[in-house]
């Protein structure tokens, strides 16, 4: 249970104090931004709008990691062609893909189009998976580069 109060300057806090995950070392600023940006909504129970910050952060990686953020269409790519994308280009693995990020994509789909609100089970589910991503990505990198550096 949580105790929530304004404090004198009209601020609300919460507690047990909620803290949000920390961005994975190496995520670019862009993406620590939306990272929590859905951290807010995770932690405010906003669960739907966490969920679908979750597919964005994906878009956004690919992006980051070389993926044109326009087709030629003009129009953003799909969400699979991110995914197939980070694939490719060995940011992540095919079970990766299949396990994690597949969860991230059906859950951020009921999220957008579906009539039954996300349960606060699958926003973990995503979130737990989005930040794997995030290390996999952006940390073990670092972590990588600094075995040479020895």
């Amino acid at each position: 249970p949580s105790v929530v109060w304004a404090d004198d300057e009209g601020d609300f806090q919460f507690a047990p104090a909620r803290q949000p995950a920390k961005a994975p070392l190496g995520t670019p600023d862009s993406i620590v931004d939306a990272w929590f940006e859905s951290e807010r909504c995770f932690h405010a129970r906003a669960y739907n709008a966490a969920s679908m910050m979750y597919r964005k952060l994906i878009f956004l990686v690919a992006v980051d990691r070389g993926m044109p953020a326009k087709e030629k269409n003009n129009t953003s790519p799909t969400f699979v062609k991110c995914l197939d994308y980070l694939v490719s280009e060995e940011y992540i693995s095919h079970r990766a893909r299949r396990v994690w990020a597949d969860a991230i994509r059906i859950i951020g789909n009921n999220a957008a189009h579906g009539i039954e609100p996300i349960t606060d089970v699958q926003a973990e589910v995503s979130r737990y998976f989005m930040q794997i991503i995030l290390e996999a990505v952006y940390e073990h990198e670092i972590f990588a580069q600094k075995i040479h550096e020895v």
